[in-house]
């Protein structure tokens, strides 16, 4: 959970009303303009897919939605609301994060705790500090040391650590006296901190630095592609882009080289492409390094939902998965698709459209999170 004065809870003063989905309609046909919210309101609220309002603005703040629920804030307090629009637990709390694992970190009185779905106290507060659980452990803090907790709240890794990760693959980044290395859910140190930088695991391997360079360890906390980059990311589709030379390129799970280092940028596979970028324009490649779309365009989003949002002459559109133009570039941002919709901004204000650019829900609100 972020700490006093993140910008999380600097984001209140920021908005007019938050568009996020409720179950109303299932349908996208033509509908009625939303009703606006009441004159210098300056709240958040929820709306379903046809506009309506499914909880009235009247919070200074509503985050997204994570397993059913998002934070809202009132008052300098924060509480959880349903996606139904339900108040599901009053505001209360000093702090509070997002449900994960079905348990959210809340801060009261100087001291963080978790609490259910209902509101109620699952783990007393008692920790400095508190972030979400994975895997079935959480992260705290008591002074300046970091552990682990379980759903009990006993302590499952002592607090001995300036920093730890949440658990990713069976395995957290730890670190001890300015280095880095790996735990277990036990507390066993597999890899012990020695290494100079580290990354979280992603299909069962994460990057780690040593004597400047980068590579790849295992879930045994040995080399299985060894430090030789100048930089990396994390694997996805069985590739992972390394830069050598100034230049990026894809390796495979044994560190040989898929695609040769060529690209000024490259990003993370998703559904077999990877935006990668040419000088100073962005395109698709796919596995063998072949450009599905060509690199012509300013900024390039990953495909979400069978459309990727591209920006050109500082515009935004959606292009389909050949590269063509399925939404014309005409608003000033936009998020990806989510739920068959996605926000745009049209002339200062955010409004929602289909996957053929049609308005679903007209541009009104000065911010929105996407649906749902």
């Amino acid at each position: 959970m972020a700490p006093k004065g993140s910008p999380r809870l600097a984001a209140p003063a920021l908005a007019l009303a938050l568009c996020l989905s409720a179950p109303v309609l299932a349908t996208q046909e033509v509908q009625p303009p939303p009703p606006t919210a009441p004159a210098k309101t300056n709240a958040w609220g929820l709306v379903g897919r046809n506009g309506s309002w499914v909880a009235t603005p009247r919070y200074a703040y509503i985050s997204g939605f994570r397993e059913g629920y998002a934070r809202i804030f009132l008052k300098g307090k924060w509480g959880f609301i349903s996606r139904r629009g339900t108040v599901v637990s009053e505001p209360r709390f000093t702090d509070a994060d997002d449900f994960h694992e079905g348990l959210a970190a809340a801060e009261i009185d100087g001291k963080t705790g978790y609490v259910n779905t209902d509101g109620d106290w699952v783990i007393l507060p008692a920790f400095d500090k508190a972030w979400g659980f994975s895997e079935g452990l959480a992260r705290a803090s008591m002074g300046r040391r970091m552990g682990f907790v379980d759903r009990t709240g006993k302590t499952a890794v002592p607090f001995r650590y300036s920093y730890a990760s949440h658990f990713s693959g069976g395995l957290a980044r730890i670190r001890a006296r300015e280095k880095w290395g790996f735990i277990d859910a036990s507390g066993r140190e597999v890899v012990l901190p020695s290494m100079e930088g580290a990354e979280d695991f992603s299909e069962g391997l994460a990057g780690a630095r040593l004597n400047g360079r980068w590579g790849f360890l295992n879930t045994a906390g040995k080399w299985a592609v060894g430090p030789r980059f100048d930089s990396v990311k994390p694997f996805s589709e069985n590739l992972a882009a390394v830069r050598e030379g100034g230049r990026w390129g894809y390796v495979n799970r044994s560190g040989i080289a898929v695609i040769a280092p060529r690209f000024s940028q490259a990003m993370e596979f998703r559904g077999g492409r990877a935006i990668a970028r040419q000088g100073r324009r962005w395109g698709f490649v796919n596995t063998r390094g072949s450009w599905l779309v060509d690199p012509s365009f300013d900024m390039l989003l990953p495909f979400s939902e069978g459309r990727a949002a591209a920006r050109e002459g500082g515009v935004w559109g959606f292009i389909d998965m050949k590269g063509n133009w399925a939404v014309a570039p005409r608003f000033e941002k936009v998020f990806p698709f989510s739920g068959g919709l996605a926000a745009v901004m049209l002339n200062g204000r955010w409004g929602f459209v289909d996957a053929s650019g049609g308005t679903v829900i007209r541009p009104a609100y000065t911010e929105v999170w996407s649906f749902d």
